[in-house]
């Protein structure tokens, strides 16, 4: 990137479109500079999973739960970041309502209460870490993903 070019900030961004609800999160990229913004989008790895009933999700919830307390690092991130896992919750399947689910989560630490205003009929299976240095980040990874790049082999129900 040439020096005149130094100041450009990348920003990514949840894409919260109706189309990408069910797909998971997808970044969208924008560089700014001089207050324009030019949208560049990156190939997302679009994983098509089919919610859980309840249930399952429970069920599920119940295989994992040995890895609270346990640390992991994500192939993707720096090997010396090590985070440590929270919870193994069930929450919504929709992005949306996922988010709210872990935002009232990390406010009370109660799962079951966290899905008190949820309505639907579409789950998921989630695992929230933070920083196994002692820092809270608040973060989530979903547990087909998690399986997936820790090569744990497990048979997700196919709803």
């Amino acid at each position: 990137m040439p020096a005149a070019h130094a100041d450009v900030v990348v920003r990514l961004l949840y894409n919260p479109s109706p189309s990408a609800e069910k797909a998971g999160p997808c970044s969208r990229v924008f560089l700014c500079h001089l207050n324009v913004q030019i949208p560049i989008f990156f190939a997302c790895i679009m994983m098509d999973y089919n919610p859980f009933s309840f249930e399952e999700a429970e069920e599920i919830c119940e295989d994992f739960e040995d890895l609270i307390d346990t640390e992991f690092t994500l192939p993707s991130a720096d090997k010396s970041a090590v985070f440590l896992i929270d919870a193994v919750v069930v929450c919504p399947f929709g992005e949306q309502d996922k988010l709210k689910f872990i935002e009232y989560y990390h406010r009370v630490k109660d799962a079951a209460a966290s899905l008190g205003d949820y309505n639907g009929d579409e789950y998921d299976v989630i695992l929230l870490f933070s920083s196994a240095a002692g820092e809270a980040n608040n973060s989530y990874l979903g547990i087909r993903k998690f399986a997936v790049e820790q090569g744990i082999k497990y048979n997700f129900p196919s709803s």
